[in-house]
Parts: structure tokens; C-alpha cells; sequence
């Protein structure tokens, strides 16, 4: 680092501490009090030394303590035990030359420390380049980034990487514009943007700045559609290329040599650049929005999800362009900050958690990271409570598995739509931490919370709750249950049964295994792409008990059934649930030199 760069960073930071100052900070609970005492005291510590392994160490006691006393009224110590762990850590890891600036820049500002902190995974994230990235744009931006820190913080996150970052449509591919720029772009344009920066939690930015149009297209959308907010509206603004779609003609866009938001406006395309033009546009805007995708029992389909105020609320709309045959078809959303795909029920259930409070969001992500250390790793011998920070309860928590649940409920009943919380419970059950009452409870906690709105997000959670149960007949009893809770929502309801399915056979009863892959296919062939797996399943057990001569029966029966698509280029054809049946009814005819191949082989030619 060199003279210039420490002299203007440091200009920056106390820039930054200065906004951070005009911040009103939250008042803490004695207890809380207690812990930002000791946290100071380690890092002054640690800033003589050098040695942040050991103040992470001495942080990871403190959250361990915390976590023990801590009750309702003060897991804030909980909260501010955790921000020491987290800034420590990442001191540690983020070189020699970035880890006393950075921990100025966490110090100087509490507000742009709790935003980078909380939203920093320690699974996912580089901390080396979210650091570095960080550093820059304080250097640069210092204003606005303590004017932004949620937004600088997304920014960061997101970011963590020496490259751009690139996404791919289909045949096109598109890279994204620098972060640093893109960060200014939006800040210099806060008043205009339809959703703030400022009034959104990181979680949410990250659905904005993983923008991947040029800052000179994104300035063009702002001055074409600001002011205008449904998001919707723009995927249907786009003109569909039915000639490449029904006849599988070359996209005119693709023909046009450039891939843009004006192109794609000018020369229109088929739903994943409906999608991405409606995202990005919403990204200039300011709003948060995602591009899902999705394969129903016809042909895989894209649409635009964002994020819009429903009164009070906030919530997703995952509606623009997810037309009928796909609304019982669970999507799928790459999630920048985490830099996988994940479902769009997990992305939807993050609107509740867009609307808490920042205490109560980082309140759960304190409890859940506790919970996953105790797990992990124990410090064995007795927890003391925190000097003169008298906590509320009487007796400390253990490391039961009893306690270790109500840690995470803790956290959970302040913010009830953290996923990431959920997900650690499904961790908990899968490695057998829930005995069968509280498998019972949490699985009815988790139908109320997410059942009406969020089923096949409660679904995938319910599943790792009921695979690990050891009792056979009970795990039989829990999957009819969750298959009564979400039976009117096709795709949820037909994994519920092929998992139940699954694990009839691997108790040995078979005629229930098929009993159920049976009630799939009979129930919802024409409605869910995992009706595939059903058959699959089904031809492995006839060809395993050596009933070979009973497959075309199969695929002619439920073949017959099925509703043949409407005509469509090839490439949407063959990947119908009408079409790939037929395929697999042909193959078996084939392998039987059985006649009635010529006219099954026929039929799916012609589409």
C-alpha cells in the first residue's frame, strides 16, 4: 500500500467516522454494555500486538458466553459478541496489507461495520477481495459510502472477486460494469432511483449491484423509465421472436451482434431476455430484481422477480412473465452474494426478512452463527457471565441439543424469515439434533410461518426434518402430513410423494414405492418436470425384478394421457414432459422390436 493510498484512506476514514457519528447508535442492554467493554479492551490489544488470531479466539469466548446468558431482552450482547468474532476473523484473513485499515474503517463506523459484517458469509465469500474492494471504495467514494454503507457493503460482497462478473443467456453472454463505477452510478443518482439505497438492507442491494449492463446503458434506462416503477411491465415491453421459438429460426438478436438493454428493445426475444431486460432496467432504477428460472412439463421458461411495496410490507413479485403452466413450478434464482442458484421460494421467503428492523436481523444472524460454532467446535468447562453486564436469565444454556435449538428460536422469533436460520435447523435435524417431539414442533412452527406463502421453500426444510427420523412408520405418518399441508400445490405435493416414495423402497416395500410413483404420474404428468423421475424410478424396479415386458404398458397408458404441446421449435419440444415420455416409451418399444415404434417415433417428429 502505498504513501499516497494510506494518506487518502485515511482521509477517507475519518470522513467516513465523521457520517457514522451523526448516526444515532441504538441504546444496549447492560449486558451488551459489558461486551463492547471487553470487545475494546481485545482490540487494543490486538491493534499493539498484531496477532488478530487471538483476539478472534477472545471474541469467540465472548460470543460463547453470550450465548449462554443472554435472554430476549439482551441478545444484543449476543449481537455485538458476534461483530467482534466477525471483525477479528476477518482481519486475520485478509492480508497484512488491508487489516489495519480495515479494521479502522469497521472501527470509525459502526453503521458500515454492521452491515458488512452481518452480511459476510464465512462459507461463500472471499474475504481477501470483499476487503479490498471495500478499502477502494472508501478510498474513492468516502462520502457516499458513509452516506451508503449498506450499499458499499453490498457492493463489496458481491464483488469479491478480481474479475467482473459474467452471466450467460443463453447463446449470449454479458459482463458486468466495474463495481466501483456502478457504486457511483447509484449514488450519484439516489434521488432519482425509484427504491433508495438508503432504505434497503444489504441482503436486498445485492439484487442490485450485480448489474450487468454498461453504467452508459444503465444511465439510459434510468432516463427512459425513471419514475417507473412496475418492473413487470418492461418484460412485456419486449416483442417475442415467435419465428425462432415455433419454428426455431436464428434470434434476430443474436443476428444483431450485440447484446444490450437497446438491442434486446430494438430486436426483440424470447422470455430469458424478456427477463434479463426487465431486471436490469430495474437494477437502474434502483430496485431489486432477479431473473427466474424454471422447467415446466412443457418447455423451460424465464420470467422477472422484484422487489415492490405491497403498504406496509415489502415483498417479491415473482408474477411478471411466470405464466399459468409455471405457477406451480418451483424457479430458480442465481443469488449474487452467494454466487450459486438457489430456489426462488428462498429468495421470496427474504422479503419478510427485508422488512425487520437491521437489530433484529443481525440478532439472528448472531444466534445462528452461535448455534453453528457451539456445534462445531465447544469450548468445554463451565461459562461464566459477563462482569457487571448481569444477564436476565438464571442458569446458563448448555450445549444440548435442547439448548442449542432455543438459541436459534431466540434469533428466529426476532426475525422469523431468516432463511439461513431455517436452513441450519434442516442441518440440526439432518444430523439427527431434533428428537420426534420437537421434529413435530418445528415442522408445525415452520407450516405456519412458510406454508401459505412460501410451501416449497417449507418442503425442502420439512424434508431434511423427516428423512433422518428412525422410526419408519412415524417418518410414513410426517410425510402424509406435509403431503395434506401442500397437497393444491402441484410440484411441492409430487416431490413430497416421490420422496416418500423413496424411502418406502429402502425400507423394503416395494408396493407402496409404486403405489405412490403411481398416484405422481396418474395426478401430475402434465403438470411438473419431476413426474421424469417417477418413471425412471418405476422402470428401474420393473427392470430390477425382471418385469421387462410391462414397460410399454406403462409409458402407452400414461403417454396416452399426457397433453401434447402446441407446436414449438425443436429445441422447446424435446424438453416437454410429453416429449421425453414418448422418447422413453420409444426406447423400450425399440429395445422389444415391438412395431408400434414407427408411429411413436412418428408422432414425436412431428411435434
Amino acid at each position: 500500500m502505498t504513501r499516497h493510498w494510506r494518506a487518502a484512506l485515511a482521509l477517507g476514514l475519518m470522513m467516513v467516522g465523521a457520517e457514522a457519528q451523526a448516526q444515532r447508535a441504538p441504546r444496549l442492554s447492560p449486558m451488551a454494555q459489558a461486551v463492547v467493554e471487553e470487545r475494546a479492551k481485545i482490540l487494543e490489544e490486538a491493534q499493539a500486538s498484531g496477532d488478530w488470531y487471538a483476539a478472534e479466539l477472545a471474541c469467540r469466548e465472548l460470543v460463547d458466553r453470550s450465548a449462554a446468558w443472554c435472554s430476549n431482552r439482551d441478545i444484543d450482547a449476543l449481537r455485538e459478541a458476534e461483530r467482534g468474532r466477525r471483525l477479528f476473523r476477518l482481519a486475520r484473513l485478509a492480508g497484512e496489507d488491508q487489516d489495519k485499515a480495515f479494521v479502522a474503517a469497521m472501527v470509525n463506523d459502526p453503521g458500515l461495520s454492521a452491515h458488512f459484517l452481518f452480511a459476510w458469509s464465512e462459507q461463500e465469500d472471499d474475504e481477501e477481495w470483499a476487503v479490498r474492494r471495500l478499502l477502494e471504495l472508501i478510498e474513492k467514494y468516502a462520502a457516499d459510502v458513509g452516506r451508503l454503507p449498506a450499499l458499499a457493503a453490498a457492493t463489496a460482497l458481491v464483488h469479491d472477486r478480481p474479475d467482473r462478473i459474467t452471466k450467460r443467456m443463453n447463446e449470449n453472454s454479458v459482463t458486468g460494469p466495474d463495481p466501483l463505477e456502478l457504486f457511483a452510478f447509484l449514488a450519484r443518482n439516489e434521488r432519482r432511483l425509484s427504491t433508495p439505497p438508503a432504505r434497503q438492507p444489504v441482503e436486498a442491494l445485492a439484487f442490485v449491484v450485480d448489474a450487468t449492463e454498461s453504467i452508459e446503458e444503465m444511465e439510459w434506462a434510468l432516463d427512459r423509465y425513471q419514475g417507473q416503477p412496475r418492473i413487470g411491465s418492461r418484460f412485456f415491453e419486449i416483442s417475442y421472436d415467435t419465428e425462432h421459438f415455433a419454428r426455431g429460426a436464428p434470434k434476430k438478436l443474436t443476428e444483431s451482434g450485440e447484446y444490450s438493454l437497446r438491442a434486446i428493445l430494438q430486436h426483440g426475444g424470447v422470455c430469458v431476455d424478456q427477463a434479463y431486460f426487465a431486471s436490469n432496467v430495474g437494477k437502474a432504477l434502483g430496485v431489486p430484481t432477479v431473473t427466474v428460472s424454471a422447467r415446466g412439463a412443457d418447455v423451460g421458461h424465464c420470467w422477472v422477480g422484484f422487489v415492490e411495496g405491497r403498504g406496509r410490507r415489502v415483498a417479491w413479485n415473482m408474477e411478471s412473465g411466470r405464466y399459468d403452466a409455471y405457477e406451480q413450478v418451483e424457479g430458480a434464482v442465481w443469488v449474487p452474494h452467494r454466487d450459486e442458484m438457489r430456489p426462488d421460494s428462498e429468495v421470496a421467503l427474504l422479503a419478510g426478512f427485508l422488512s425487520e428492523p437491521d437489530e433484529d436481523r443481525w440478532d439472528a444472524v448472531a444466534a445462528a452463527s452461535a448455534v453453528r460454532l457451539w456445534t462445531v467446535s465447544p469450548i468445554e468447562g463451565e461459562l461464566e457471565a459477563l462482569g457487571k453486564g448481569r444477564p436476565m436469565r438464571r442458569t446458563a444454556r448448555t450445549r444440548s441439543s435442547e439448548d442449542r435449538l432455543e438459541l436459534l428460536e431466540l434469533g428466529l422469533r426476532g426475525c422469523p424469515t431468516y432463511v439461513d436460520g431455517w436452513l441450519l435447523l434442516a442441518d440440526l435435524a439432518g444430523t439427527g439434533e431434533l428428537d420426534a417431539a420437537q421434529t413435530r414442533a418445528w415442522a408445525n412452527s415452520l407450516e405456519r410461518l412458510c406454508g401459505d406463502d412460501y410451501p416449497a421453500f417449507a418442503v425442502g426444510v420439512l424434508t431434511n426434518m423427516i428423512v433422518v427420523r428412525p422410526d419408519a412408520a412415524e417418518r410414513q405418518r410426517l410425510w402424509d402430513w406435509a403431503y395434506s399441508k401442500f397437497d393444491e400445490r402441484k410440484d411441492v405435493a409430487a416431490r413430497i410423494r416421490l420422496e416418500q416414495a423413496q424411502d418406502a423402497e429402502e425400507q423394503g416395500d416395494k408396493a407402496k414405492a409404486w403405489s405412490l410413483r403411481t398416484e405422481v404420474v396418474d395426478r401430475y404428468a402434465n403438470d411438473t418436470p419431476v413426474v421424469i423421475s417417477a418413471f425412471m424410478a418405476m422402470e428401474r424396479s420393473l427392470r430390477a425384478e425382471g418385469k421387462v415386458g410391462e414397460l410399454p404398458g406403462l409409458y402407452e397408458r400414461a403417454w396416452a394421457r399426457m397433453t401434447r404441446p402446441s407446436q414449438m421449435g425443436g429445441a422447446f419440444r424435446t424438453g416437454s414432459n410429453w416429449y421425453r415420455v414418448g422418447a422413453m416409451y420409444l426406447a423400450v418399444l425399440t429395445e422389444a422390436g415391438d412395431t408400434r415404434a414407427r408411429d411413436v417415433r412418428r408422432r414425436l417428429s412431428a411435434g
